[in-house]
């Protein structure tokens, strides 16, 4: 409610309950409380519900969505030191230069680079590192391109059962990708309308207009 920044407020809070423990439960022993930090509570309360959030488990019930990050960001660093998306379009210059083919290869790319290393966040710097000077030389705002980036990288990486953000939804909600990607119509849409309207520039900026805008 307060916005305050989530690393800080999770610090505070495990810090809360560790202090929780000593003064009020009267636990004294750190290896019981680091036993509870690694692999969850160990508590009855009489409640189904009550007892379903607190033994929901430690460290190592997220150990699957850790190791799908840690590989998913070694993966997507051998990715961009090999430089497979400038081999991709490394002879696509004219067909770059087209705002079009311009966004539709972003989108593209994203896209792949989401199914090939799981990581959201690689799908929009691997392209948007690539792709900036394109847009530059295409006289394409950078909007246009963080959009695109957005709509292609951000909003696909739900629909990866490998991907970071499908296994968290996966394991949070009890239901597979491959069950509720056909219902997730924001998510697909995302990317296939971005594509059709970089072709018929509907809703995209041109650098003339931004800067008619900002004048």
């Amino acid at each position: 409610m307060l916005r305050f920044p989530v690393l800080p407020v999770l610090v505070a809070g495990i810090v809360a309950g560790i202090f929780v423990s000593f003064f009020v439960q009267g636990q004294q022993s750190l290896s019981t409380i680091f036993n509870a930090l690694q692999s969850g509570l160990d508590l009855s309360t009489g409640s189904e519900l009550v007892d379903g959030i607190v033994q929901s488990g430690g460290l190592e019930s997220m150990m699957f969505a850790v190791s799908l990050i840690i590989f998913a960001l070694a993966l997507g660093g051998v990715v961009q030191k090999i430089g497979v998306i400038e081999a991709l379009f490394a002879n696509a210059e004219r067909f770059l230069l087209k705002r079009g083919h311009l966004i539709a290869s972003t989108a593209a790319a994203s896209i792949g680079v989401n199914a090939t290393t799981g990581e959201q966040y690689l799908s929009i710097l691997l392209p948007g590192q690539f792709f900036k000077q394109h847009y530059k030389k295409a006289g394409e705002p950078m909007q246009n391109l963080s959009r695109t980036l957005e709509d292609a990288g951000t909003l696909v990486n739900p629909l990866i059962p490998w991907g970071v953000s499908g296994a968290f939804f996966a394991e949070s909600l009890g239901v597979s990708v491959v069950d509720y990607a056909p219902y997730a119509f924001f998510l697909f849409l995302s990317p296939i309308l971005t594509i059709v309207f970089g072709y018929v520039g509907i809703g995209v900026v041109s650098l003339d207009k931004k800067n008619h805008n900002s004048v």
